[in-house]
């Protein structure tokens, strides 16, 4: 049992890995969209662009906090499309934006803070799935 534990551990790691230099990231903080893979780190990413459109996010086994606040959204919304596997995502927007979540949870815990905006404020949506994660 031992011997199959560190074998699928072994495994698990090399598939981070491969993950990991498989994933071309793009994050700048003054980009217009954000492609960004995180495997055992730590990432804090301030962004900045105007007009921000979203991006793509891959943190495995890591710990990663986006701040929005000085973006500028985009005219139809910021769509951020998220993948997560025992991580941590911690995203800042600014509180008048409106937060429209469809992630499918695996054992995560999403939360979530920010104050409710009119209609005619930006709306962040957040597609994707968490695996023993915390958003």
């Amino acid at each position: 049992m031992r011997r199959l534990l560190l074998i699928i551990a072994g495994l698990l790691a090399a598939a981070l890995a491969v993950a990991k230099l498989a994933v071309r990231e793009r994050s700048g903080d003054e980009r217009d969209e954000i492609d960004l893979a995180a495997v055992l780190e730590n990432r804090k990413v301030r962004m900045r662009a105007r007009p921000f459109q979203g991006g793509t996010l891959m943190a495995a086994a890591a710990a990663v906090e986006l701040d929005l606040r000085r973006v500028m959204a985009a005219p139809t919304g910021v769509e951020l499309s998220v993948f997560l596997v025992g991580s941590s995502l911690r995203l800042v927007i600014p509180p008048d934006w409106n937060i429209d979540r469809s992630v499918a949870r695996r054992a995560a815990v999403v939360t979530s803070v920010a104050g409710e905006g009119g209609e005619d404020e930006p709306t962040l949506r957040i597609i994707g799935s968490a695996w023993l994660s915390r958003l």
